[in-house]
């Protein structure tokens, strides 16, 4: 027994002393030296980030297989047609290359990275304030509570949760009861225009009074340390006054001295069904955007920053400015590479995993964005308007001016909620289109998404 069992210490100590060494497995939240580097580990793709001052792996994301959820698609020949085979991530540049630089002195009137402090939290579980006031002469409107409880409420809480994948949930806890401001509703309307070029006329409104005197007159009933930013809900002003988001500052309300917030009167999106986006969008602004086309509605039908009677989804790089795409799902080319590079892209609008855009960094300022667009409840698109997009993007353009621009099939239109004619510029398998030097084409399209070839233009 002693010699046999020597016998098998022994052999066992052969084996582990010529055994090849096993790759480390990476977990989240482990160190790494280089930013942008990747490592495959169980399933997953990690990416190396900064973290404070720290370089670490982030929580990765599952690797799809080439193979799509469907039964592969017979040839003639009867064998399955094989799929294309997807670029490595040692093809690109780290991925916070594409993170475009804004431009000018303010951050309200530009797209791009970096996201300012002063814009509300756009992860997590968060709270916002909704207050409901009138004045001396100009009692509530009793409509107001309702269409923000069924209507505005409703809507921007689900499209937010759906648009970040769950990443954002934000809850606005509406005050049921009207609380009277002392000044005459005339003295918060400002001489000039206030409102965005082709629009219906409006005057201006004196924001940062209005929201001050709204937070003092409810301040005896709410703690305003919970929430991230304020509602001021009014009346219908006469002249016509532009709402939207704005902010104010110069009061003490439970260790707040100041607030970003929407605001306005409520005949903006009374009964009527196309605006019932109004609060979303004007969160949008709250949270770091702009209006992206040119014009206050814009020839495109993409985002809800740029369209408000189009598609509401956020394109995917407004996504990747807020941190709901992360950096591992950003394929990032440079402008000088001449290879040919293959993307499956998932779509934008699902919680799939994978890559959600294919960038193109053609300077600090300037890149072409490709993503993925197919029907979900907040993009209600048909079959044959689903399909890839690109867009040209320009971070030194300001708000209102064309900072993003559809490049892709001209001849794709759709319909907004007004009946508008939009560009959608959606291509499916076999379109192409060239910008900047570079062709994009859509080559195959599977359950799992979309299979797009890049490479410089002949």
């Amino acid at each position: 027994m002693k010699k046999l069992l020597a016998t098998t210490i022994s052999a066992a100590f052969l084996l582990s002393a010529f055994a090849l060494p096993a790759t480390a497995a990476v977990k989240a939240g482990a160190t790494c030296s280089k930013a942008g580097t990747t490592n495959t580990s169980a399933g997953k793709k990690f990416t190396c980030v900064k973290s404070g001052k720290k370089l670490v792996w982030n929580k990765g994301v599952v690797i799809i297989s080439s193979t799509p959820t469907q039964a592969p698609t017979p040839n003639q020949s009867g064998a399955p047609e094989e799929l294309p085979v997807v670029s490595l991530a040692s093809d690109f540049i780290s991925a916070s290359e594409c993170k475009l630089n804004k431009a000018g002195n303010n951050p309200d009137l530009y797209t791009g990275f970096p996201r300012e402090r002063k814009y509300i939290p756009a992860t997590g579980d968060r709270k916002s304030i909704v207050l409901f006031v009138d004045f001396p002469d100009l009692p509530a409107d009793q409509r107001a509570i309702s269409v923000w409880k069924q209507t505005q409420v409703p809507w921007a809480e689900k499209a937010l949760a759906a648009m970040s994948y769950g990443r954002y949930k934000l809850k606005y806890e509406l005050q049921e009861k009207f609380y009277r401001i002392s000044t005459p509703y005339g003295a918060y309307i400002k001489s000039e225009a206030g409102n965005a070029p082709g629009s219906i006329p409006a005057q201006a409104l004196e924001t940062n009074k209005l929201l001050t005197d709204a937070i003092v007159a409810a301040d005896p009933d709410i703690d305003f340390s919970k929430y991230d930013f304020v509602n001021v809900v009014t009346p219908t002003f006469k002249p016509k006054t532009e709402g939207g988001a704005s902010g104010g500052q110069g009061f003490s309300a439970d260790g707040r001295t100041s607030f970003l917030a929407t605001l306005g009167p409520i005949d903006e999106y009374l009964d009527d069904s196309t605006k019932k986006n109004w609060l979303l969008h004007e969160t949008g602004h709250l949270l770091g955007l702009n209006h992206i086309y040119a014009g206050a509605r814009g020839p495109a039908g993409w985002d809800v920053m740029g369209n408000v009677f189009g598609m509401d989804d956020f394109l995917g790089f407004n996504k990747y400015f807020l941190g709901w795409i992360e950096e591992n799902q950003v394929n990032c080319i440079s402008a000088s590479s001449s290879k040919e590079s293959i993307h499956l892209l998932t779509p934008v609008g699902t919680t799939s995993t994978g890559t959600k855009i294919a960038m193109i960094k053609i300077s600090q300022s300037n890149g072409v964005v490709v993503e993925l667009r197919r029907k979900t409840e907040l993009d209600n698109l048909s079959e044959a308007n689903s399909g890839v997009i690109v867009y040209t993007l320009d971070t030194s353009i300001p708000d209102n001016q064309g900072a993003i621009n559809i490049v892709s099939n001209p001849t794709k239109f759709g319909s907004d909620t007004r009946k508008n004619r939009v560009l959608l510029g959606s291509m499916g398998v076999g379109e192409s289109t060239i910008t900047n030097g570079f062709k994009i084409k859509v080559i195959k399209s599977v359950t799992a998404g979309a299979y797009v070839s890049i490479s410089k233009a002949n």
